[in-house]
């Protein structure tokens, strides 16, 4: 239902990644060198990318794990790392958010996470009182 309602809110074509998108996800993570260096001593490896895709924190059922592509046509324009009933029962988790780099700056990842924070409230795995506004 998640993505199905990201695609209703969303301009975007929204669906689960996999493997088989690796080469893509590599092509837009390689272009932030700044954040990687944030969190990897190495520039960042397609097999980094490939182990985001399915890495879940302890006691989290793989069917929680939302690694989600939006595409414009053919075009990746973001990535998001979802992770439901994490930390707790009936949260959402964002461990990653990232846009194309020549989309940078024109508030394409404000508007995922809204609408991401809209369609995890409808389905009730985020609560407004939880301090979310």
């Amino acid at each position: 239902m998640l993505i199905e309602r990201l695609n209703i809110l969303l301009p975007y074509q929204v669906r689960r990644l996999t493997e088989e998108d690796g080469d893509e996800i590599f092509a837009l993570q390689r272009r932030h060198p700044e954040y990687h260096a944030l969190f990897l001593n190495h520039k960042v490896k397609k097999a980094d990318v490939l182990s985001d895709l399915t890495s879940i924190p302890e006691g989290v059922l793989p069917e929680n794990k939302f690694y989600l592509g939006m595409y414009d046509v053919d075009n990746l324009v973001a990535i998001a790392d979802v992770v439901l009933n994490f930390p707790t029962s009936k949260t959402a988790w964002l461990g990653l958010i990232m846009v194309d780099y020549d989309a940078v700056g024109q508030g394409i990842g404000g508007k995922i996470i809204e609408k991401l924070k809209q369609a995890l409230m409808r389905e009730r795995w985020l609560c407004p009182y939880n301090g979310v506004n």
